[in-house]
This record gives C-alpha cells, structure tokens and sequence, in this order.
C-alpha cells in the first residue's frame, strides 16, 4: 500500500460525536499535509475501530474537495477506545502495516485519551480537540472573539456554522435537514 518509503505517511481519525467543523479539519491537514509537506496522507473510516480494524483510505487534496459544506464528517466517527476493547495489539498492528508516521486523533476526551494512552505506548499520535458539549462560558468566549472581528463577519460566520450544525443534524435524523439533504 506505501507508495514511497521516503515519503512522511500520515493518518487522521474522527471519534467520538459529529460535530461542525470536522470536515474542514479533514481538509486542512490533508492540504498542508500534502502541498507543504509532501506527505501520504490516509483516513481511517469510524474513528479508533478503523484504526484497530486497519479500514482505511487515501485521502488526497481532490478527495477532499467540496467537502466543508457537508455536516458531520467524511471518515464516519464512533466511540471505539482500543484502551477499553482490547485493541492496542491491533492499533500496534495497523501502525506497522501501513508504515504510517504518525497519526492525528480528531475528537473529545475520549478519542484524545485513547490518543494520549498510544503516545505513551511510544507510538506519534497527536489529539486535536473537538467539542459540542453545551459550555456556556466557551461559547460566550466565542461570541465576544467573533464581535471583536466586527459585525459583519461576524454574522457571516454565525451563517456558516448555523449551516454546518443543521448539516450535521440531518446526517443524524434526515427531518432536522432544512436544506433538503
């Protein structure tokens, strides 16, 4: 599956629940990871249990193309902990068959804690935090930071992520889709 040993292999994983923004994540890491850095970069399909089950696949700056408008996220996302299920035998297996370099872990505490673990396993893993918990403090943090940007943009941005949680919604229940997905 490696196409070039001298060429840094990267893979990213979204656990835990869907949340606006992860898509964009996606697609940030692939296109720097590739332009900048010429890296391989691979995603694993429903977070840590496609890590453990070694279900993954290329991603690439066209596979990610188009994909900010669309809720949830393109790998699929579950709650599988290898910590919890046994697995880190597997996730030690995955690493090696697919000779990756290093692993981002886009999630909450739970995907980051498995993250953590594997890092000190000796594996290069890097958690990226992901929240969507109600944290009223957080999100008046977030509000005075947009206002300060100035109205305008403000209220451009407040469109966007109005637009991605409703996306996100209807991935989970299709009558909450007010753009007709």
């Amino acid at each position: 599956l490696r196409k070039d040993v001298s060429v840094m292999r990267i893979g990213i994983l979204t656990g835990g629940g869907d949340a606006p923004g992860l898509n964009a994540a996606i697609r940030a890491i692939v296109r720097k990871g590739t332009a900048v850095h010429g890296a391989e970069m691979l995603g694993f399909r429903n977070g840590w249990r496609g890590v453990m089950d070694g279900d993954v696949r290329e991603l690439t700056k066209e596979s990610v193309q188009g994909i900010l408008h669309r809720g949830g996220t393109i790998l699929g996302s579950s709650g599988a902990d290898p910590y919890h299920e046994g697995g880190t035998a597997n996730v030690r297996r995955t690493f090696a068959d697919l000779a990756l370099d290093g692993l981002i872990a886009i999630g909450g505490e739970g995907t980051r804690g498995a993250a953590a673990h594997t890092t000190e396993e000796g594996l290069p893993v890097v958690g990226v935090p992901q929240k969507i918990d109600n944290e009223p403090r957080a999100q008046l943090a977030a509000v005075r930071a947009e206002q300060r940007r100035g109205p305008i943009r403000a209220e451009g941005r407040a469109g966007i992520r109005l637009h991605q949680r409703q996306s996100t919604a209807s991935r989970r229940r299709p009558e909450y889709s007010a753009f007709g997905n």
